[in-house]
């Protein structure tokens, strides 16, 4: 039973109501105990107090979160998602509707990231067990955009040396070409494949922030 009770609570604890506020998109702001959805829920579910019944909100009327766990306060943006095709920024394609983001570094370029995960899966008359996985995916909104444009997930010690410096050289130095190269060619030489396989993401935001845009 412990060992169950284990395996649970990182789903407990997701599903918490934690102090926090909520910022509209009409700026009005709401003081409430909240808990903060999964990537693919429609809704954030909050409560103005611990006696009050919960409430939802859709991501359209949402422009911002935050969450405080002590001193601590994690913030969230509501987002319309981009994606491209061919490393081509000029190929956008939004999804259909927002979508909650966490904060990891906000600037003039804000890092924002998504954790999913997936447990393990024995079903089916032909599959063998399936072991769980979990992902955390970037995307960054650049200044005066309000959107976020993917990025890619994080590979960061998934995989072999080779797969690693191949998907440098293929995707992630591309990417951060047609995201930031025409504002921020410095950063294109400051760039290095150890760098960038350690951690590019908060490189990239960080070295933007410093040293390029308006």
């Amino acid at each position: 039973m412990r060992y169950l009770y284990l395996l649970l609570f990182p789903l407990l604890a997701a599903g918490q109501f934690r102090p926090g506020a909520i910022t509209m998109t009409d700026g009005s702001r709401i003081s409430c105990l909240l808990e903060v959805p999964e990537p693919d829920d429609r809704y954030l579910r909050y409560r103005t107090s611990d006696d009050e019944p919960i409430q939802k909100l859709g991501p359209d009327l949402i422009s911002e979160f935050e969450v405080r766990d002590n001193w601590v306060i994690t913030k969230y943006k509501v987002l319309t998602l981009a994606g491209i095709r061919r490393n081509d920024i000029s190929t956008l394609k939004f999804a259909k509707r927002k979508s909650w983001w966490k904060v990891v570094v906000e600037g003039k370029v804000t890092l924002l990231s998504q954790f999913t995960y997936k447990p393990g899966d024995v079903s089916g008359p032909f599959r063998g067990p399936v072991s769980s996985s979990s992902y955390t995916y970037y995307a960054f909104q650049r200044e005066g955009e309000d959107y976020a444009i993917y990025f890619t997930y994080d590979f960061t010690g998934r995989h072999g040396e080779n797969f690693n410096r191949n998907f440098y050289n293929k995707m992630l130095f591309p990417l951060t070409k047609a995201l930031f190269g025409e504002k921020c060619p410095d950063m294109l030489q400051a760039m290095t494949q150890d760098i960038m396989l350690s951690n590019p993401y908060v490189w990239i935001a960080t070295y933007y922030n410093a040293h390029c845009g308006n």
